[in-house]
């Protein structure tokens, strides 16, 4: 089954390069509409201040979860080297510790105990496994989700869909650049629409390509 998602971005990308050859869809009928990656999960409104900056200066730390399992651990670190790339601050990694109090200025990663203190209606012991939360709270946001995948999703998602980041193949991505990188309220919950999703496509070989276009 081809990904409508990850067919946008090879167009797009076509079209930015100036490839004059689009990505052909390899079954025929999924040119209309149809079902995207993603589908939402409503949620309630939450509140934030004007969004946070991200650049060389930035205070802001990413806190990993203390029980953060390999696939959070991986999220934090890409979060990390991706916002480096596209001209932030070097965010450092801190893991949660015991009783210590949520920092104001951080990106939680992963269903810690920070997060379940800062956004206790979400029953994060039981969220679908590839369920992603977004959320703001004052000027935290939160990056989390089911596991394995829910919070690498998330990382992901933020980085493709606020940041403008491609990986259009294993070995080619498009990080646009920026000198004024800020921190960008949100308020979502989704899941994948299909619970298996897969591409005729030989890069699919690389789980990493794979996990970033949320392919699995």
């Amino acid at each position: 089954e081809v990904n409508r998602y990850v067919y946008d971005q090879l167009r797009e990308w076509g079209q930015r390069t100036g490839r004059r050859q689009t990505p052909r869809l390899l079954s025929p009928g999924l040119e209309g509409d149809m079902p995207l990656l993603v589908a939402d999960v409503p949620t309630a409104a939450v509140a934030a201040p004007p969004a946070a900056g991200l650049g060389k200066r930035s205070p802001y730390r990413i806190l990993l979860a203390k029980d953060a399992i390999p696939a959070e651990r991986t999220a934090a670190e890409e979060l990390q080297r991706y916002l480096v790339k596209i001209g932030g601050a070097e965010l450092p990694i801190e893991e949660e510790k015991p009783g210590m109090a949520v920092p104001e200025h951080a990106i939680l990663v992963g269903p810690g105990s920070a997060v379940r203190q800062l956004a206790p209606d979400v029953d994060w012991s039981n969220l679908p496994r590839e369920m992603m939360v977004q959320r703001s709270v004052g000027p935290r946001l939160i990056l989390a989700g089911g596991r394995p995948r829910g919070t690498l999703y998330a990382v992901y998602e933020l980085l493709d869909r606020q940041y403008g980041i491609r990986w259009i193949t294993p070995d080619v991505e498009v990080v646009p650049q920026t000198k004024s990188l800020v921190l960008p309220r949100l308020a979502v919950q989704r899941q994948p629409a299909v619970e298996y999703r897969d591409l005729l496509f030989g890069a699919l070989a690389d789980p990493a390509w794979a996990a970033r276009n949320r392919l699995n």
